[in-house]
């Protein structure tokens, strides 16, 4: 049995602001977990961004609007075959948030991706 490892941790405090350009991000963390199980390889992260404070400049006058917090779950799968073929999948936003980083700026719904990985060499 593979034994569980912890990736990174982290909890971030964000603000940036000039004349023309306002973001205020409270607060942000993300936690990262990878258990491998002999060939294959099981993952999840977790990212939470707090609520904010951004700049709205489709309308005119432009006006300061209130974006809400948000969770990010992902998952991931890898089984390798040999010493150079891995099959892997990855599902990003796995509760399927609804969520903006930016103002006006469309964000992906729960998305699914898989592959194989070919290894040249050593």
């Amino acid at each position: 049995m593979g034994s569980l490892r912890r990736g990174p941790l982290s909890l971030t405090r964000f603000g940036l602001t000039n004349a023309a350009l306002t973001i205020n991000l409270a607060y942000s963390g993300s936690a990262t977990l990878a258990l491998p199980l002999g060939a294959v390889q099981i993952g999840a992260s977790l990212a939470y961004v707090g609520a904010r404070i951004d700049t709205d400049f489709d309308a005119f006058p432009a006006r300061r609007v209130r974006l809400g917090d948000y969770w990010l779950g992902s998952l991931n799968l890898a089984w390798r075959l040999g010493n150079r073929i891995e099959l892997y999948s990855r599902m990003e936003n796995a509760f399927a948030a609804d969520y903006q980083d930016v103002v006006g700026y469309a964000t992906a719904g729960r998305t699914v991706y898989a592959g194989i990985r070919l290894r040249r060499g050593d």
